[in-house]
């Protein structure tokens, strides 16, 4: 997999790797509600209401609720962190005793065998969430060098491609001031059209007051310079003069989009930032960066996971941005991970919307990033399908899994006739 092992054994920066164990957080939570609730499994037994096989339905709710405990516990803690921060800074050694009594009387957890080790690795995991005050306080976010030495280390490597997606990202900056000119013209788009007509009345009413007032103006100076018989001897101006400037004057007022030229046009809209345009932007940023380099945290910053070689991988914008902190296969209840069908058309609008592209990374996460039947990783530049565990059902979320086009084949061999035609019946990632 496109992770960093054997970065930090090259690097020779001042930054260090940021290590949490949070396979073992989790699995001290699994403990814990079995040390608080010793009958919470019977809660699992909501298996035997739903028609699936009851072992799967079991480890979907436990792990449902080991998660959710998770969360819990880390939002509440990371509060207290946030609230005494400066004490900890202060005085560290004092901070973690306090930070002790406050977990095990918030959770109850003073008889609990593991409890000091937990507390600790806990506070390390919140510790890596959050921004560097001091020098002291050392987090799970790489900082800029360090992000730019772990770009040219995965280039170096060959470790290119999109863990989640296997897209070929490129090591290369990213382009962030992207004026409307620019946009306008590399992609074609309507943009500035669409604002000049969106202006354009505007305009007219504006040039319209400005005109009137310049008339106004005119007829009143004209009336002094007519007393004057057209001359001002202190001014040394003509009537001529004045109307020449004037129509100077009205000529500029007058412009309005629609009949700028070119040359005024680029110089308008060069100036003009791509920025102020949420839409335009996102479509733009996407367009120009989707294919860069991106230092991805597979357990997320958010919930503890720490800049560790084994939970750093290489990611394209795209993925970055739809994973979020999805850390979770759990992250969405059953019923909304899939729609219960049969036809893989119909199926497929149930993942095209935002939902659904964060259910399927939830999915690749329960995969730990594999084909379901093989050891081919996401990252390979082959072709990965959505296919049904039993067939007999739909797709939904306890019946749907990732599979490479190399095990739906020799898995079917036997009824395959026309393998274009065959894998129309499974969804293509």
């Amino acid at each position: 997999m496109n992770n960093l092992n054997g970065f930090y054994s090259q690097y020779t920066g001042t930054s260090v790797e940021w290590k949490t164990d949070t396979d073992f957080l989790l699995h001290q939570v699994n403990n814990i509600l079995e040390f608080k609730f010793p009958r919470m499994d019977t809660l699992t037994q909501v298996g035997l209401f739903l028609d699936y096989e009851d072992a799967k339905i079991k480890k979907y709710t436990h792990d449902l609720l080991t998660h959710y405990v998770y969360k819990r516990i880390f939002n509440l803690s990371n509060k207290y962190y946030e609230e005494n921060k400066d004490k900890y800074l202060k005085d560290d050694i004092t901070f973690k005793e306090n930070f002790q009594n406050y977990v095990a009387k918030q959770f109850d957890l003073k008889n609990y065998v593991n409890f000091k080790t937990f507390s600790n690795e806990l506070l390390n995991a919140i510790l890596s969430n959050t921004k560097p005050i001091t020098k002291r306080v050392v987090n799970g976010r790489p900082n800029p060098s360090e992000t730019k030495a772990m770009r040219y280390y995965a280039e170096e490597e060959g470790r290119t491609n999109c863990y989640l997606c296997g897209v070929e990202t490129k090591n290369k900056n990213e382009k962030n001031n992207i004026d409307m000119k620019t946009w306008n013209d590399e992609n074609q788009s309507q943009l500035i059209q669409k604002l000049m007509d969106k202006n354009k009345q505007l305009l007219e009413e504006h040039n319209k007051k400005i005109i009137n007032h310049v008339i106004f103006t005119r007829d009143k100076i004209k009336k002094i310079l007519l007393s004057l018989n057209w001359l001002d001897i202190n001014h040394q101006m003509t009537w001529k003069d004045y109307y020449f400037q004037y129509k100077v004057l009205t000529k500029k007022v007058q412009y309005d989009f629609s009949n700028l030229n070119t040359k005024v046009t680029n110089s308008l809209f060069s100036k003009i930032s791509l920025n102020e345009c949420n839409k335009e932007f996102k479509e733009a940023y996407s367009f120009y960066n989707n294919n860069i380099m991106k230092i991805e945290h597979c357990f997320a910053v958010d919930w503890g996971g720490g800049k560790n070689e084994k939970n750093l991988f290489i990611s394209c914008h795209k993925c970055n941005q739809d994973k979020s902190n999805i850390t979770f296969f759990t992250e969405y209840s059953i019923n909304k991970f899939f729609i219960n069908e049969f036809e893989p058309n119909k199926a497929k609008k149930a993942f095209q919307g935002t939902l659904g592209q964060e259910a399927l990374i939830s999915l690749k996460v329960e995969q730990e990033f594999h084909c379901s039947n093989c050891d081919k990783e996401l990252s390979d530049t082959i072709d990965f399908y959505l296919a049904r565990i039993n067939e007999e059902d739909g797709y939904h979320y306890l019946n749907t899994q990732i599979t490479c086009k190399d095990c739906i084949i020799t898995r079917n061999q036997h009824r395959i006739l026309d393998i274009d035609e065959f894998l129309k019946e499974y969804i293509k990632l």
